[in-house]
């Protein structure tokens, strides 16, 4: 709560210190509320630390803030509509409470559906498509369902990759299923640089020198809220240095602090304007560049930090 809280607070505060309105602040708040796990989690692991106590605290709560930035992201299109018509007061509230109600009501009927798939028929599609089939077609039979329920969140109103999300978390209680991964990397490296190539297309070069300006106070706004929201809280169960360690290791903002960002551009400058898109983009690059370089330091200088190892 400290986490998702402090950082999405400093996210829109930073924002509107910067002159923006309250829609692209929502947003901005949404994106830095959001942690890059990977890019962490790729530190620790070099340093061996990953299976330590503070290394799955970092997993834990670097996987929350997905999910609970996907849940912002959602409110945050809810209410965006009504804060770019201007619209302010009992009359916003009102159809904001609407939105929010009815996409809430289709997001627990959506993840109602994927616990269900998941607890009682997953794991009996596979075995009868493995039944028939050797590999690769099992994970054939995985991708197909994964664009499948991504398609279905599209048509609920939910981003398709949200759908894509929870059908990963689907198949994530199968051992089985998760044996697939090898192959299934292969297929996520091939497509995976498309993303970012897409986030590039939507920066405009002419916007780099309001966009760097923003950027700056963004990235500040990025690393102080995780240092303080995440790390914090955790002075008074493991000490400064284990707080230290934490709180710089979820700054980077990656997958779904862009996503949020490309998102709120497309619904246009009410939402997210050029320059607050492209200044977004050069904080979640510059804290997902800076961190591991004082990850790899700390990690080194205070073993201790780390908790004790498995």
């Amino acid at each position: 709560m400290s986490d998702v809280v402090v950082s999405s607070a400093v996210g829109f505060f930073a924002a509107r210190a910067l002159g923006f309105g309250l829609a692209p602040s929502i947003f901005v708040g949404v994106a830095l509320s959001a942690t890059s796990v990977g890019i962490s989690v790729s530190v620790w692991e070099d340093e061996g630390a990953m299976n330590t106590k503070v290394g799955r605290i970092l997993l834990d709560v670097a996987e929350l803030d997905d999910l609970s930035a996907v849940v912002l992201l959602l409110i945050a299109l809810s209410v965006t509509p009504a804060l770019a018509a201007g619209t302010v007061g009992p009359e916003a509230f009102t159809a904001a409470t609407h939105a929010v109600g009815a996409l809430s009501l289709k997001l627990v009927v959506f993840v109602a559906g994927c616990w269900v798939f998941s607890a009682f028929l997953e794991r009996r599609l596979s075995e009868f498509f493995a039944r028939f089939r050797r590999a690769p077609d099992p994970l054939l039979v995985l991708v197909g369902v994964g664009f499948g329920i991504a398609a279905l969140a599209g048509w609920l109103g939910f981003s398709v990759a949200v759908g894509a999300l929870f059908a990963g978390l689907m198949f994530s209680r199968d051992p089985e299923a998760v044996k697939l991964e090898a192959g299934f990397s292969t297929i996520y490296a091939l497509f995976t640089p498309f993303f970012f190539l897409n986030i590039g297309f939507g920066f405009d070069p002419r916007a780099l020198g309001s966009a760097a300006g923003v950027g700056v106070v963004l990235y500040v706004a990025a690393v102080v809220g995780k240092f303080f929201g995440a790390g914090f809280p955790l002075v008074f169960r493991e000490g400064w240095k284990s707080a230290t360690v934490l709180g710089i290791s979820m700054a980077p903002r990656a997958e779904i602090a862009l996503l949020t960002a490309q998102v709120g551009h497309r619904m246009g400058p009410s939402a997210i304007s050029d320059a607050l898109y492209g200044g977004l983009v050069l904080a979640c690059a510059a804290a997902s560049m800076t961190s591991p370089f004082a990850l790899h330091g700390l990690l080194a200088k205070w073993p201790e930090s780390v908790g004790e190892r498995d």
